[in-house]
């Protein structure tokens, strides 16, 4: 009797989970302490190996939200089949084709522009250093040493030149030694590239399977209420991040047009250039306004020097208002967050992640704020009906 006493309390004991799965996890736990170089390394070659895949699995979700709007405008009462069929695929297309006109646009509009800059600026040079050496030489006349050092700088541009020249050409011999190694790794990285837009379109064409998919598998792996809950967090996770997507972008966009516009008005050289780098670098929130200020400072500065500090005086000027005015009410009317937080998530964002935290953390930051928002909602009203209930039952 005793025997099978305890043999079935190491039954019951075996039955139960909980503690085979603690066991199990702290087992885990101390492999992964005593391995963790190992761990770490076979961590970085998973990434390196899925990144491709991770990158073209963000990219289709991008482009999902466009490829949305498409299908809602494809003959959305309509009732022949072929049309349906058509649906996905051809507002796929329509898609890629609008980001990659997107980057055309910017590939023909920004590089060519760059290019005449640095061009006009490599001419304009030695005009700039001997209007300045003139400058300092009258400011510097009550200065005998100063003004004899300046008075004695002789800038030799041919020389300058050649020196260039030589450098490049004494380069060239570790170029040439590395010509393996870089085509390996442009290789490599146009492979990537391929790979990232393959599988994003792959993404984009069967992902109504694999919604329905991954619903099984959820289904089947948790119990009613987990599969509830987590679909709740899901979903809200979607819309803050779908929002953000289209806020930001409608945001870049305004601010590409404004900057067109107001150098047109004010007569600035590289208007249409300008404009496509500002709309571009403010899909990243915050710093994207510095970055494209330094590059547009930089081109108004080859063509028109006196301007520049006007032209970025105005231009602070304008991305102030749409950053403190236009982008949160935007961006947070896309996703349901109040301005003050949308501002409060891209300080904490850029402070943990850098420009990636910035990039999620407004709609991480969103979805959090629409989940507390349900909770409290729930509790209030649990609460009510607590109250009610209780006045009832002291009533009757």
């Amino acid at each position: 009797m005793m025997k099978r006493s305890e043999d079935s309390k190491y039954l019951s004991w075996f039955g139960n989970r909980r503690p085979v799965r603690l066991l199990l996890l702290a087992a885990l736990l101390t492999l992964g302490i005593l391995h963790f170089s190992d761990l770490c390394g076979f961590v970085t070659v998973l990434w390196r190996s899925a990144s491709p895949l991770i990158a073209g699995a963000a990219l289709a979700y991008v482009l999902n939200v466009i490829v949305d709007k498409f299908e809602a405008c494809w003959f959305p009462h309509t009732k022949k089949k072929w049309l349906n069929m058509l649906r996905t695929p051809v507002s796929t297309l329509l898609a890629v084709l609008v980001i990659l006109g997107v980057v055309l646009l910017i590939v023909l509009a920004v590089i060519p522009g760059l290019v005449e800059a640095f061009t006009l600026l490599a001419k304009e040079v030695p005009h700039y250093v001997a209007d300045l050496k003139a400058w300092a030489l009258e400011k510097t006349v009550n200065f005998p040493t100063v003004h004899d050092t300046v008075a004695n700088l002789v800038f030799d541009w041919n020389a300058i030149g050649e020196s260039l020249t030589r450098y490049a050409v004494s380069g060239w011999s570790g170029i040439v030694s590395s010509t393996v190694t870089v085509i390996g790794a442009v290789t490599n990285g146009i492979s990537n590239v391929f790979i990232t837009l393959i599988f994003a379109m792959f993404m984009l064409l069967g992902r109504k399977q694999l919604t329905r998919q991954a619903n099984r598998v959820m289904t089947a792996a948790m119990s009613e209420s987990r599969l509830e809950k987590t679909k709740n967090v899901l979903n809200a996770l979607n819309r803050s991040f779908s929002g953000f997507i289209v806020g930001q972008g409608a945001n870049s966009l305004l601010l590409g047009v404004l900057t067109t516009v107001m150098m047109l008005i004010c007569g600035f050289p590289y208007a249409v250039i300008v404009g496509v780098i500002n709309g571009t670098t403010g899909m990243i929130p915050v710093i994207g306004g510095y970055i494209g200020a330094i590059v547009s400072a930089f081109l108004v500065f080859t063509a028109a020097p006196g301007q520049t500090l006007l032209f970025l005086i105005l231009l602070i000027v304008l991305q102030s208002l749409l950053g403190n005015l236009v982008y949160p009410r935007l961006v947070g009317g896309s996703i349901g967050l109040p301005g003050l937080w949308v501002l409060a998530a891209v300080i904490v964002g850029s402070g943990l992640g850098g420009i990636t935290g910035m990039l999620i953390g407004v709609p991480l930051a969103a979805t959090a704020y629409e989940l507390v928002k349900a909770w409290v909602a729930r509790r209030e009203k649990e609460k009510t009906e607590e109250q009610t209930s209780e006045e009832i039952t002291e009533d009757v």
